[in-house]
């Protein structure tokens, strides 16, 4: 209540924002792991930390140079754990980390894909570029089931509560 200014709405800098992403994903631990679990790594890394951040930044004004840079560097960090990480993508996710990986995007050309994927109907917002990767353990829509299952189990578990 004492603050001049709201710090967690302050856009932190990119550079910063995927350091961490850099850091573990070039570690010697990440590295050493099987391929499955570089993968998933891979997968989570690419769409919370790269992904998630970028929607947040859907002005041009936030995407310097060197935002732009890091962001590549943070996608280069995480193709040397899977190569493949991005097949599980759905084609508007695939679209935008085409734009943030392109190296000659403009700040215009990365914003576009951010606002396009946020408009994007069900099918390119859900199902990859090779249709038969909608079943990936990683796809949106396996996960969404996932994800609507467990929360089933856990209502199951607590005799049917809802509040959980």
């Amino acid at each position: 209540a004492d603050a001049g200014e709201r710090v967690t709405t302050a856009p932190m800098p990119v550079r910063e924002g995927v350091a961490p992403v850099v850091r573990i994903a070039q570690g010697e631990w990440a590295q050493r792991a099987p391929a499955a679990v570089r993968r998933s790594l891979a997968v989570k890394f690419a769409r919370v930390h790269v992904l998630g951040f970028a929607m947040t930044r859907r002005d041009t004004s936030l995407w310097s140079g060197d935002d732009r840079a890091a962001v590549k560097e943070a996608l280069s960090a995480i193709s040397t754990l899977s190569p493949r990480w991005f097949s599980a993508f759905a084609m508007a996710d695939r679209d935008v980390f085409d734009a943030l990986n392109d190296p000659h995007a403009s700040a215009e050309s990365v914003v576009h894909a951010i606002a396009a994927r946020a408009r994007a109907g069900w099918w390119r917002r859900n199902a990859s570029r090779a249709p038969w990767r909608i079943f990936d353990r990683e796809s949106t829509p396996v996960r969404l089931l996932l994800y609507a299952l467990d929360r089933r189990s856990v209502r199951r578990h607590e005799g049917g509560r809802s509040d959980a």
